[in-house]
């Protein structure tokens, strides 16, 4: 399973009894497909459906799934508005990266006849799905600590705040402090509400 994250611009939203489904403007001229189902509680659900609209931006974190057809879509288990539109700059100068990258690679390829590897579709998405994880080496130790503690979290609702704070014996200060950069990398996201969060490694689960 290869998990993703990306940002773009909502182009359109079309709502089911059970999810919603987007088509996404990801800034590389193409139009990412995305499925979000929805919380089975009236209330959640009734937010989720507002919460996405038109022409807004949003960062995707989720999964490519094959369809029968042959064609991809994205099951996404978070999404989130983007608010800091630096991260939409940042957005675009990673898809350059993995576009060289993606050439590079290929021309690597196409120098070693033996080679069987095959690098597929190089839409933005599939090319930064190998990018996307955790890296913990560029973690300061207190990131490191709360993400080990929330990745071990298997429950839907994820870990609570007090709890990250008592088991770590850390000032709730600096546990907020990383989950906010954890959230903002893709590493984890809030579950039921901003006092819960989970590992997106563990969403498939």
């Amino acid at each position: 399973m290869h998990q993703v994250t990306f940002i773009g611009m909502v182009s359109s939203v079309t709502e089911n009894r059970t999810h919603l489904s987007f088509e996404i403007d990801d800034l590389t001229g193409g139009i990412v497909s995305v499925k979000r189902w929805l919380d089975q509680d009236e209330n959640a659900e009734e937010y989720e459906r507002a919460r996405f609209r038109e022409d807004t931006y949003v960062r995707v974190f989720g999964y490519i799934k094959r369809l029968d057809d042959d064609k991809k879509h994205v099951v996404a288990f978070a999404m989130r508005h983007v608010t800091d539109f630096n991260e939409i700059t940042f957005h675009m100068y990673d898809v350059i990266h993995a576009a060289l990258s993606m050439q590079k690679r290929m021309k690597e390829e196409a120098t070693t006849p033996d080679t069987t590897t095959n690098f597929g579709n190089n839409n933005s998405f599939t090319a930064q799905r190998d990018q996307f994880g955790p890296q913990t080496g560029s973690m300061s130790n207190a990131q490191k600590r709360v993400y080990e503690m929330v990745n071990q979290a298997k429950s839907q609702e994820g870990i609570y705040v007090g709890d990250l704070v008592k088991r770590l014996n850390m000032p709730e200060q600096g546990v907020r402090e990383a989950l906010e950069h954890l959230s903002n990398e893709g590493h984890i996201y809030s579950t039921t509400d901003d006092d819960h969060f989970r590992s997106t490694n563990s969403a498939d689960e």
